[in-house]
């Protein structure tokens, strides 16, 4: 298993964290930070953008995974 894995294995079992809140949280940052943040307004902005581009059956495919055919 690769360092990486492992890593997030761990930090799942010690603070109870599941794939979805991984996912949700990288993919805000990554929405959020895409580029420069100039004032907290701004951040709480972008916050509110990305949490409203998040759709429910993204999380559903993240904890469930894709059907098997």
């Amino acid at each position: 298993m690769d360092r990486q894995k492992w890593t997030d294995l761990v930090a799942c079992q010690i603070s109870g964290l599941t794939p979805c809140d991984f996912y949700l949280w990288g993919h805000m940052k990554q929405l959020v930070y895409s580029e420069p943040v100039n004032s907290i307004e701004e951040l709480t902005a972008r916050t509110a953008v990305a949490a409203e581009t998040i759709r429910e059956y993204q999380l559903y495919l993240v904890e469930f995974g894709l059907p098997r055919t």
